[in-house]
């Protein structure tokens, strides 16, 4: 039971990770990300 806490955390961390680049890439206009990667 004590073992399975860290990879809960782990799994949290993790999420709260995408959703910061998701909310990133929302907020960066589209256009001017593909003006970018040419």
């Amino acid at each position: 039971m004590q073992g399975s806490i860290p990879i809960l955390g782990q799994v949290l961390n993790i999420n709260f990770d995408i959703q910061k680049k998701l909310r990133f890439i929302q907020n960066v206009d589209v256009m001017d990300f593909f003006r970018f990667n040419r």
